[in-house]
């Protein structure tokens, strides 16, 4: 794969090595300052990587998300692909206050590729019901606009987080799940 790209394999080979060996306290710190630092895209996109090795540490998903919206798409694609191999139905639970800038972003569609993969992982790693129905209630457009949606697989994603965040169902009633995320009483 690495003479696809024209690199060599042995320096492809090194620099995972050298990833794979960034799992210390001062790596991960050194991750999350480049993240917010460095201008160079190649330099965020391998920080993004290193979070990969502390993601039982709340802000390595936090920094993720940072990369999910990066200004630059390199950063952004490596971010949504670490995000694909981390996803499962069932993650350590996550306190995602701490990100909140970041996912009102990607839920008002900043980066629409993931935003699916989002609510996925949100209701996997337990998100606080309270703080989602902010997040929600701050950009409800997208998230309402995939509840309404034809296709199963564009609909089911938004509708099982509202479900697991909610408590309740309302199938694919839009005006329900829009008068839950504004705070009325019974979903209307």
């Amino acid at each position: 794969r690495a003479a696809q790209m024209g690199a060599d394999p042995g320096t492809v080979d090194e620099l995972w090595d050298l990833i794979d060996g960034a799992n210390g306290e001062e790596d991960r710190l050194l991750a999350h300052e480049v993240l917010a630092s460095d201008s160079s895209w190649s330099a965020r996109s391998i920080a993004t990587l290193v979070l990969g090795n502390f993601m039982d540490d709340h802000t390595s998903w936090h920094g993720l998300l940072g990369s999910l919206v990066d200004p630059d798409a390199r950063v952004s694609s490596v971010a949504r692909i670490m995000l694909d191999g981390l996803a499962a139905p069932e993650m350590d639970p996550v306190e995602w206050t701490g990100a909140r800038a970041h996912l009102s972003a990607l839920l008002d569609g900043t980066n629409p590729w993931v935003f699916r993969d989002i609510l996925q992982v949100l209701v996997a790693t337990d998100v606080d019901p309270e703080f989602a129905r902010q997040l929600a209630g701050e950009s409800p457009d997208l998230l309402l606009a995939h509840v309404g949606a034809e296709h199963e697989r564009t609909r089911e994603p938004a509708l099982a987080f509202l479900r697991a965040v909610s408590g309740e169902d309302f199938g694919t009633d839009v005006d329900a799940w829009t008068a839950w995320i504004s705070g009325q009483p019974d979903g209307g």
